[in-house]
């Protein structure tokens, strides 16, 4: 009988956290950038201080060659919780990536905060063990 392979390798989720202040924010824009073989684990958002204009709205988009929205057209409108796009957990990115930040709506908001958090692991990382 053969022995299976024993995996024992673990490693801590990593998080990327940062607060978008559309007043002092929008000028230069807001990117987060994910390291080679990052696979995203979540994403989560939070309105922390509703956005001005006209059915405001954010997104937050990574590079690849056919964009992937974590948030694509979330409302910024009220203070609370905001789902990010499921369909971005599991993502895979070999090279890595840089998820970049933009408003819209009717018009587009000026002021109002949002807290965004993007969790994932690097593939192949470990930082303990663990053996029976």
């Amino acid at each position: 009988m053969t022995t299976p392979r024993l995996v024992s390798g673990r490693q801590y989720e990593l998080i990327v956290e940062t607060q978008v202040n559309l007043a002092s924010d929008l000028a230069n824009g807001v990117r987060i950038d994910l390291p080679p073989s990052a696979c995203i684990t979540g994403v989560e958002g939070n309105v922390l201080t509703a956005f001005n204009g006209t059915a405001p709205t954010f997104t937050l988009a990574d590079n690849s060659t056919t964009p992937v929205d974590y948030f694509n057209a979330a409302s910024g409108s009220t203070v609370g919780p905001v789902a990010g796009n499921t369909a971005a957990i599991g993502l895979f990115y070999p090279a890595g990536a840089e998820l970049t930040f933009s408003v819209g709506g009717t018009v587009s908001p000026t002021t109002g905060v949002v807290l965004i958090a993007v969790r994932y692991y690097i593939d192949g990382r470990s930082n303990e063990s663990y053996t029976k």
